[in-house]
């Protein structure tokens, strides 16, 4: 509707590319589905190793949910909207 690309735009292609170890060409579809994928992971394990120990707090958990790299990553996902949308035309 807008004919203005969203950053998330490309990420089935990424996902796509990145199945079949297309590194480059995923990055070139979506810059940031890999660090996506990689917080999730960390969550994941973080999660599933620190199941039963409620109580602590690991310092992985930490730092991929403390609102320093939350903002840093909404930042960087709109300087890449505006960069994607003005200079790759």
């Amino acid at each position: 509707m807008t004919n203005l690309d969203c950053p998330g735009c490309g990420s089935q292609r990424a996902l796509h590319a990145l199945l079949h170890g297309h590194i480059k060409e995923a990055i070139s579809y979506n810059l940031f589905l890999l660090p996506a994928i990689l917080i999730f992971i960390l969550w994941l394990f973080n999660n599933s190793l620190y199941k039963y120990r409620q109580a602590h707090q690991s310092r992985v958990l930490i730092a991929i949910t403390g609102q320093r790299l939350i903002y840093l990553y909404i930042l960087c996902y709109l300087v890449w909207f505006i960069y994607r949308n003005i200079y790759s035309r």
